[in-house]
């Protein structure tokens, strides 16, 4: 008697995100992080906020995509 071998394939489910909006709070921390890694130096404030804003929307750049496999989760910008 032959086993029926049964052929099994991994499937993955790709869901591509939107880019998350940016709000004034997000940027006003980042600066606020930037300003505590500064050691706290006055007269930088413009700077912090402007350089959060960049680094925020670099983040955000590219889109993230999930991979869900067997169970699993996966988060990968692409």
């Amino acid at each position: 008697m032959s086993k029926a071998r049964r052929k099994t394939k991994n499937i993955n489910l790709v869901i591509a995100e939107h880019h998350r909006v940016i709000t004034k709070d997000d940027v006003a921390r980042r600066a606020y992080e930037l300003f505590l890694a500064r050691g706290q130096a006055q007269g930088h404030d413009v700077e912090d906020w402007l350089e959060a804003e960049r680094q925020l929307e670099a983040e955000n750049m590219g889109p993230q995509v999930k991979v869900a496999q067997a169970g699993f989760e996966t988060v990968r910008t692409i």
